[in-house]
Order: C-alpha cells, then sequence, then structure tokens
C-alpha cells in the first residue's frame, strides 16, 4: 500500500472462518474507510487482507540473520578461519622455539710491541740481555744484575739461546758467568739462581761437566760449552730480565 492507512477499523472476516483459515488471519481492513477501495468488488471486505505476526523478537531476527549469512558464505567463513589458526601457529612456533645464536669468531690480529730496559738486548721477544765485560765474582755478578733492573745472571732453556749467548761471548771472545749451580755432578744437581729451579731437558755441558770438584758456579766458555768453576773467580757476566709488552 503506498497512501497512508487511516481509520481503519477491525473486523473480522466470515468467509475466512468457515474454511479455518482464520486461525492465521486475526484482523482485516474495512474497505469502507480506506479512499482507494475498489466499489467495482463485489466482496467489499475483500481488501487489503493482512497476516497478523506479533512483534518480532530482536534476538530472534539477529540469530536468523547470522543463519542466512552463515548459508551463503559458510565456504569464506570456514577458510578465513583456518588460515588464522595456521598463522597463529606459526607466530607460536616463531616465538617459542628457542633460536640457535650464530656465533661469529673473529680473530683479531694485533701487533705487539716488545722492548726492553735501556742497554739490554732484545732475545726471542720474551728475553733481554745485557753482557758486562768487567770482571767479577759469581755472586757479586749475580748481586749486581738485582740491583739493575731487577735481572739476574743470564738463563740457557734452549739451543736458540745457547747460540745467541755464544755470539756473544765470540765478539768479546770471553767466557761469561751464566746464573746455573751445581752441588754435584749430575744435571739433576744443578739449579737456576733466578728461581731455584732445577736445570730443564736443554744442557751443553761440555765433558766431565758438571764437575762439583771444580766448583759449583758454571759458566758458559767461548766454545759454547757449559762448564764449573769456583764461584770465587772472576768472570764478565750477562745479566738478563724479561721483554715488556705494550
Amino acid at each position: 500500500m503506498n497512501q497512508e492507512i487511516k481509520n481503519y477499523e477491525y473486523i473480522q472476516c466470515p468467509k475466512m472462518q468457515k474454511t479455518g483459515v482464520s486461525k492465521s488471519l486475526e484482523f482485516v481492513l474495512s474497505a469502507k474507510s480506506l479512499s482507494n477501495w475498489d466499489q467495482t468488488h463485489e466482496d467489499p471486505g475483500y481488501a487489503y487482507i493482512i497476516h497478523n505476526h506479533k512483534p518480532t523478537d530482536p534476538r530472534t531476527q539477529f540469530s536468523n540473520i547470522l543463519s542466512f549469512y552463515w548459508r551463503k558464505h559458510w565456504r569464506f567463513v570456514l577458510g578465513g578461519l583456518g588460515l588464522f589458526i595456521v598463522l597463529f601457529l606459526i607466530l607460536l612456533i616463531v616465538l617459542l622455539v628457542p633460536k640457535r645464536k650464530l656465533v661469529v669468531q673473529t680473530e683479531t690480529t694485533t701487533t705487539r710491541t716488545v722492548i726492553c730496559a735501556y742497554g739490554f738486548q732484545l732475545i726471542h721477544n720474551h728475553k733481554c740481555w745485557k753482557l758486562f765485560t768487567e770482571n767479577r765474582t759469581f755472586s757479586d755478578a749475580e748481586r749486581n744484575c738485582e740491583t739493575l733492573y731487577g735481572s739476574s745472571l743470564v738463563s740457557i732453556e734452549n739451543k736458540a739461546e745457547n747460540y745467541q749467548l755464544g755470539l756473544l761471548a765470540t765478539i768479546e771472545n770471553l767466557p761469561i758467568w751464566i746464573g746455573l749451580q751445581c752441588e754435584g755432578n749430575q744435571n739433576g744437581d744443578c739449579f737456576w739462581v733466578k728461581n731455584n729451579e732445577t736445570l730443564g731437558v736443554y744442557s751443553n755441558f761440555g765433558t766431565d761437566n758438571p764437575n762439583w770438584f771444580n766448583g759449583s758456579c758454571i759458566f758458559y766458555d767461548n766454545k759454547g760449552e757449559l762448564i764449573s768453576k769456583a764461584c770465587d773467580e772472576k768472570l764478565p757476566y750477562v745479566c738478563e730480565t724479561e721483554a715488556t709488552n705494550f
């Protein structure tokens, strides 16, 4: 109906009551009060029969809408839900699975500056030597080394150091006191004065040395051999100290 309906009254439809249809219809609009009623129609009560429905419950209406859209779009809903679950699981895996730390080892090469105290000569990057040509007894030579930068009489721990000391001895063609003493005739009876450590694996004793009867102090001869001598003899000597790293 496009026109506004006014002044209608409720009447019962006899025809509908006879057929049993009246149960689904409660009222009709009186055609007499309608401006657009077709007066040529035989039954003036025919016009605008309206089914009576109780006001719709909003909750029922909402459920009907959901049901309609579910039937129409259920594939898209399920697909979207599945995609959401997959993305959620991937996120959980990323967050919960412990990550292995990538350890990158970088090797930094640094140039060390190795120096010796004034007047000392660097030997093999860890020892500094200084030759003294004045003659002193073994104990005087050791005492002088201690007062000079806390050094001590030289020690020989390997063949290379034996060779280096030979070069110093050859220059002056001198026998040299070294910081070794022996209290017997075996290598095991010898020890270094600077730290009281026994003689190591390397030694270069001359024939029939060490010889405690000749003396308990050891000097380095110009042939590069270690010889026993009385400690009160006076000889040149070499002092030794550790190199300093910067």
